[in-house]
């Protein structure tokens, strides 16, 4: 899991492949799902705007966290 940096933002990575970008009250904003493998890193940029995750499906995903893709 990685916090944002202004810690507004809450990332998770599961075994499923799918990434889960929660607000800081708890709720679910956006369900990531592109990996075929576990999600093994996260990490959000300087700004928050996007996140980086790594899977053991041997890629990298930048998603855009305004629109989810």
């Amino acid at each position: 899991l990685e916090w944002s940096r202004d810690g507004s933002v809450l990332a998770t990575g599961g075994m499923d492949g799918v990434a889960r970008i929660w607000n800081k009250q708890g709720e679910l904003k956006h369900t990531l799902a592109a990996h075929t493998e576990s999600i093994f890193s996260l990490h959000f940029n300087c700004t928050g705007e996007l996140l980086l995750t790594g899977s053991y499906d041997n890629s990298a995903i930048a998603w855009d966290l305004a629109t989810g893709t």
